[in-house]
């Protein structure tokens, strides 16, 4: 038998868009004589699920969408991702439809509701767990969670061991596994794992693309029965992985396998398929000459193309000279569209105009607050006339300390790099310029800035960021208390005094545009904590 794992890239809840590209891929593997198609997980919704299902038409126009995916199919056998109803249950499960027509449904058993995946919100886990005869085959099939039983202690059924009770010739894995730097080691290990207690082969199929902050890596595999990896398929783009039972082939796309190297390839991808699936072809930033705008303007080149991309450079009398110097240099190098706009003749008539009204001299915080906003403004309305979707900047590591102004350098649609710590963002930086000099060397060498007062520098405000990113790591990704982020080497006053500025920033980051999850813990859907809690203020 012939199976094709047709890694596809699905829009949420875009039952039409996702119907078409099913049917055309369906229409290519009728002409390659393929026995076999499969789809991801809720390839048909889109993944991750949400409310639109509670719409009271919305398993009308799913149920047309499975009548075309079925008319196309004739002669082929074809499983899909769909949400089932019934009696008043909602399902997510995997739809087979045989060469003629006839659909049998594998209902998932086990339900994630842990960090992002909010899945027990939607559905019902099913109950049984069934191999389904298809040509001469016995093919197990589960959803995604269903192979992660032994991962986590509080599943008590195991999907993976009943399917092999049963005896099947070939396990397939339809899933929607949005993506974590180092995960598809872990998949394999885990595949692996199962397979000590079977002899069969393994197909593993992952949905690849952006879907707003979750960003899907593909990599689809296929594991011999004695757990050799003998197929996979290319990671961070549209794949198709043709497994023949009768015979074993050889045929490996290398994963990334830099740490740095993968969470580059995922920004590019969420970020264009962000701006892409939004209906939007071009971005807005602006460029300062520092190493944050400096690796999102280069990442957004990548995602979308230098034609697409709009910088805006916005000096005041705060300024270096050699910023305006190395912001050109970056936009000339990356080939986007430049603007220059100096803010000194309005930011200082609002000051005077601000101060005569409250008849006293602004502070220096409002000041520097006033100026980040003033670019803010700017960038909206060049989004506006652009038609252009405004990026945001920053860093994870200035987004947990609230190194960042609401309404001003916190304004855009997305955040591509705030879920890369300030060293990571270093490190993109230098794969960013691995072919060609894109940033000046002297971006890595000067110290961080947001001159917005003179002769500023990022530590006047923080400790040196070799200090807050592993503290704020420990905070924010791996729990750990003050006490233990202390007893790692770090000095306990310090230790407190950027957790108390993590928990105190919460409502600015509520505000904050949606973040590019690339590792264990972003900040975002999968981390929720209380706003009002006595004492912020900007």
């Amino acid at each position: 038998m012939k199976i094709a794992l047709s890694q596809i890239n699905t829009a949420t809840g875009d039952l039409t868009f996702n119907t078409q590209k099913m049917v055309q891929t369906i229409a290519q593997a009728q002409n390659e004589g393929i026995d076999l198609l499969v789809f991801p997980e809720l390839s048909l919704p889109g993944y991750p699920p949400k409310d639109f299902i509670f719409t009271s038409d919305w398993f009308t126009q799913q149920e047309k969408k499975i009548q075309e995916v079925r008319a196309a199919s004739a002669g082929i056998h074809v499983i899909l991702g769909v949400i089932h109803k019934h009696e008043n249950k909602i399902y997510n499960a995997a739809m087979w439809m045989d060469r003629d027509g006839k659909t049998t449904l594998q209902k998932k058993r086990l339900l994630p509701n842990q960090d992002v995946f909010d899945e027990k919100r939607y559905f019902a886990p099913g109950d049984t767990q069934s191999v389904w005869q298809i040509d001469q085959e016995r093919i197990g099939i589960s959803v995604c969670e269903d192979l992660w039983a032994p991962f986590f202690p509080q599943y008590t059924v195991d999907p993976i061991a009943e399917l092999a009770q049963q005896k099947p010739t070939v396990m397939i894995n339809i899933s929607a596994s949005p993506f974590v730097a180092g995960k598809d080691k872990v998949r394999k290990d885990l595949v692996q794992n199962h397979q000590k207690s079977y002899s069969c082969p393994f197909l593993y199929l992952n949905l690849v693309g952006g879907n707003d902050e979750l960003i899907f890596d593909g990599g689809s595999f296929a594991m011999a029965a004695d757990g050799r990896l003998l197929m996979q398929i290319k990671s961070f783009e549209e794949d198709v992985l043709i497994f023949d039972t009768d015979r074993e082939a050889l045929d490996i796309a290398a994963y990334p396998e830099d740490i740095l190297e993968q969470k580059k390839h995922a920004i590019v991808l969420g970020l264009q398929d962000f701006v892409h699936k939004s209906g939007f072809k071009k971005v807005v930033l602006g460029l300062s000459g520092g190493i944050d705008s400096a690796v999102v303007a280069g990442l957004a080149v990548e995602a979308l193309g230098a034609e697409n991309v709009i910088t805006v450079f916005m000096p005041t009398q705060y300024t270096r000279d050699i910023s305006e110097i190395d912001a050109k240099s970056i936009a000339r190098n990356l080939g986007t569209r430049w603007y220059e706009l100096p803010m000194d003749e309005v930011k200082n008539q609002l000051q005077a105009n601000i101060a005569t009204m409250l008849e006293r001299t602004m502070q220096s915080l409002t000041f520097e607050n006033m100026q980040a906003r003033i670019r803010g403004v700017i960038l909206m309305a060049v989004s506006s006339e652009e038609n252009a979707l405004v990026l945001q900047t920053g860093n994870k590591s200035e987004m947990a300390l609230g190194y960042c102004t609401l309404y001003g350098d916190m304004v855009g649609a997305i955040s591509p790099i705030a879920d890369l710590y300030k060293h990571e963002v270093y490190g993109i930086g230098k794969l960013l310029n691995q072919d060609t000099e894109v940033i000046p060397a002297r971006v890595f060498q000067r110290a961080p800035s947001a001159e917005l007062k003179a002769d500023q520098e990022d530590t006047d405000s923080l400790p040196p960021y070799d200090v807050v990113d592993p503290i704020v790591r420990m905070c924010v990704e791996e729990g750990k208390s003050v006490e233990e982020a202390a007893a790692a080497g770090y000095d306990l006053a310090i230790v407190q005094k950027l957790y108390g500025w993590i928990e105190n920033q919460e409502f600015k980051r509520k505000q904050a545009p949606p973040v590019l999850k690339v590792s264990s813990k972003a900040f975002g859907v999968g981390r929720r904590m209380a706003i009002a809690k006595r004492g912020y203020a900007d």
